[in-house]
């Protein structure tokens, strides 16, 4: 029957043509029905997990909590854990063309070196401008023909090609500052909010960086930052989702993307541009500040790898142009541009910037990913050059007026770093910090003191976007941020009661340790009471003429703190927005932190200590810092109470205080 039917439609061409018209049509319906239901479904699926999300971040915050104190415990991860360690290695730094670039960029100007000059005797060079025709696609401007300088006014890229009288010639794309008049008079201190805070701000950002790993790898840098500039480093930061979006959009919009317009590529027209979203570069520009918006690797660019990308430059100076027109030109893996290394080319945009504008109030956020994104170890090779920028910044005073935010959006999630138990905590607490001019402790004493205290405390995303807010607009008056509230300023102290919950963090996102009050008489309880008496009694070996021998009275309390389950059971993400997890992980931690509140004596002294207990060596880890004495010392201490300030809370006299 088959084959008459067929035998029909050959020797009938004009049946044939209706056959398969037709077939294509039900094809068509049925494709037209599928993809309408597809996102019907995917649309309730997108509105029922968010209702999920928010049912189960309400139901853990009823729960009852016990009196512990600070209920998020962040592991002490140690930077140097033989577990990480085996995948942490140096890395030659890399080197470019050994000949400089002939023509490089001050601010708004392009200028042909006098070392190129010197080398190649009289020079010629075109540049032409870049312009944006979209997300994807760049186009030329004028072309412009020059023996000394070109002053960059209708784009900041430009693509230049030099020939000199002998034949020699270099070309290259080149990135600078604009002049714009209509900016210019857009812009200005003037325009700023009364009660602002009078800050510009740089965020400087590098793609999956741990606080651990930053210091492994960008030692010199850190140890500037820290100790030079005074950076406040967020200790409990803690991720709230899978990827880059799931980190830059909470803190560009305070919003998750489930919770603003679609604009997911794969939605076709039904998905918005980006520029649909709130974000806080549009609350700075609309206040006098200049805006800027770079990072690398187009391909995989933040709001354009699955998200459909801007109709419209988001802000003043885009730099996406520039990756796009120059992806011919990349050298040895897209690490070098002529003499110029990836990273001192968005070093050098972003210092332009900060130079062009330095005068006037300013938001930039520059974030790199080419050194980063796949491999934890090649970040190390810009440890010479970040530093030498930041001295640079620095002694040029452009941090004089400037909040300098230096951060990751999380940790490494794909190398095998990330299968260890450390590597899947670190990716949760990736490196934040905030530096501030030296003038902000002393004219916000009560800000800087809240800042300070909240570095220790549970921290997201979602916080950091509170935080822009205030520096547009800061309050009157400080008070204590308030539990219900997901996103908290900075400037506010953060509660002790915060948990993941109240910060809307998921389960398996959540670093925090999982509490779980367990007997005194539990073995690992009774040996790390003793392995902290013999730890106090060591910390006061050197005056034990003075200070007695302390023994055990009794343990009043007890906790151990391991990481969550969900945490552990963590696979991967099963969804390409990173949406759904895989909870099909089978890891078991290999240490606990222990909390214990005992009584010592002689001298009826209170002490909280948290150590960390290796389950594998049976090993406990006990630091100074992480010792609480909760009662008062009083005179007990009196033998020492001039001599030696830092035994005070631990030394119980042998002698009696001298009675008059």
């Amino acid at each position: 029957m088959g084959r008459t039917m067929m035998f029909r439609y050959v020797n009938n061409p004009r049946r044939l043509f209706i056959f398969v018209i037709v077939s294509f049509c039900l094809y068509g319906v049925v494709q037209i029905i599928r993809t309408v239901m597809d996102n019907g479904l995917e649309d309730l699926d997108r509105a029922q997990q968010l209702k999920e999300m928010l049912g189960e971040f309400n139901r853990a915050i009823k729960m009852d909590v016990k009196n512990v104190g600070q209920v998020c415990r962040h592991p002490n991860l140690p930077v140097n854990s033989p577990e990480m360690m085996k995948f942490i290695k140096d890395v030659e730094k890399f080197h470019c063309d050994s000949e400089k670039n002939w023509v490089e960029v001050n601010g708004s100007t392009a200028f042909i070196t006098d070392e190129a000059k010197a080398l190649h005797g009289e020079l010629e060079c075109t540049f032409t401008d870049i312009h944006r025709n979209n997300e994807y696609t760049t186009g030329d401007g004028l072309t412009t023909s020059t023996h000394h300088e070109y002053n960059l006014e209708a784009s900041d890229f430009v693509k230049v090609y030099c020939k000199s009288e002998s034949g020699n010639y270099w070309n290259s794309i080149l990135a600078g500052i604009r002049h714009s008049e209509e900016i210019v008079d857009r812009i200005g201190w003037d325009q700023v909010p009364a009660d602002g805070l009078g800050l510009s701000v740089i965020m400087w950002g590098m793609d999956s960086i741990s606080r651990n790993n930053f210091i492994r790898k960008l030692p010199r840098t850190h140890k500037f930052l820290t100790e030079t500039l005074g950076a406040l480093v967020l200790e409990g930061y803690n991720i709230v989702g899978d990827g880059t979006p799931q980190a830059l959009i909470p803190i560009l919009t305070g919003s998750t993307e489930l919770e603003l317009p679609e604009t997911r590529k794969r939605k076709g027209s039904r998905a918005t541009y980006v520029d649909a979203y709130p974000f806080i570069w549009k609350d700075f520009q609309s206040n006098g500040y200049v805006t800027g918006y770079v990072e690398d690797q187009p391909e995989i660019g933040t709001f354009t790898y699955r998200l459909k990308g801007f109709n419209k430059p988001p802000v003043d100076h885009y730099g996406r142009s520039f990756y796009l027109a120059a992806e011919s030109h990349w050298r040895n893996d897209k690490r070098c541009l002529g003499s110029q290394e990836c990273h001192k080319i968005m070093l050098g945009y972003t210092e332009n910037f900060m130079s062009v504008y330095r005068d006037k109030p300013y938001f930039m956020l520059s974030f790199l990913a080419q050194l980063s994104h796949d491999n934890v170890n090649l970040v190390g090779t810009m440890d010479e050059d970040l530093h030498a920028w930041l001295v640079n910044v620095h002694e040029r005073g452009f941090l004089n007026n400037t909040l300098l935010i230096v951060f990751s959006d999380h940790g490494p999630r794909f190398a095998d770093i990330r299968q260890t138990i450390q590597g899947k905590q670190e990716e949760r607490l990736p490196f934040f910090s905030f530096t501030f001019p030296p003038w902000f402790k002393q004219k916000h004493p009560e800000a800087y003191s809240n800042f300070l205290a909240n570095t220790k405390r549970l921290s997201s995303p979602f916080d950091i976007y509170a935080t822009l807010k205030h520096v547009i607009h800061f309050p009157s008056k400080l008070v204590e941020n308030d539990l219900k509230n997901r996103s908290m300023s900075l400037f506010n102290k953060i509660p002790l009661a915060r948990s993941c919950a109240h910060a809307h963090i998921e389960a398996h996102w959540c670093a925090c340790l999982d509490w779980d009050v367990v007997s005194h008489s539990d073995r690992a309880i009774q040996e790390g009471a003793k392995e902290f008496i013999s730890f106090l009694n060591n910390f006061t070996l050197p005056q034990r003429k003075l200070c007695a021998d302390l023994s055990l009275d009794e343990i009043i309390w007890s906790a151990r703190l391991r990481p969550n389950q969900k945490l552990l059971a963590f696979h991967h993400s099963s969804d390409p927005d990173g949406f759904k997890p895989d909870l099909s992980g089978s890891q078991r931690a290999n240490t606990e932190m222990l909390q214990i509140k005992l009584r010592t004596k002689p001298g009826n002294g209170l002490y909280e200590v948290s150590m960390s207990h290796n389950l594998v060596t049976g090993h406990y880890n006990i630091k100074i810092q992480d010792v609480s004495r909760i009662n008062k010392y009083g005179s007990a201490a009196h033998c020492v109470m001039e001599t030696n300030q830092d035994l005070r809370k631990y030394c119980f006299c042998k002698d009696p205080p001298a009675t008059f």
